[in-house]
């Protein structure tokens, strides 16, 4: 099987996951331990999550024109799902909401490569 992870993700914890310690199991060290071993060492990555909300076309005059409290209309209504995407790429599906007064995106589903967003 092969993994591909983005290098910025395991950036922070490269230190555990050194060539050494990653073929470093012996014959008292089972597969599911040395697993173990992995997920807790990416466990402290981080991983950017961002909600596309709409996406629309205005000219470079409305642009320069733009303050606070200006509008930007786009064809989306406003109940629609957004796209959740994970370091930039379009993953899941989700809905605006709220959690304990936060802002929040709940997550509906994978995206299909059917969607068109």
């Amino acid at each position: 099987m092969n993994l591909c992870i983005p290098y910025n993700v395991i950036e922070p914890v490269m230190e555990d996951l050194s060539t050494q310690n990653w073929f470093s199991v012996g014959a008292d060290e089972s597969v599911q331990i040395s697993h173990e071993r992995l997920e807790g060492s990416l466990e402290r990555a981080s991983v950017e999550v961002s909600g596309l909300l709409a996406e629309t076309t205005i000219s470079f005059r409305d642009l320069a024109g733009l303050s606070v409290g200006d509008l930007i209309l786009t064809e989306k209504p406003a109940g629609d799902p957004v796209v959740l995407c994970v370091e930039g790429r379009k993953k899941f599906i989700g809905r605006l909401g709220r959690c304990n007064r936060n802002k929040a995106i709940e997550v509906i589903r994978g995206l299909r490569p059917t969607d068109r967003y």
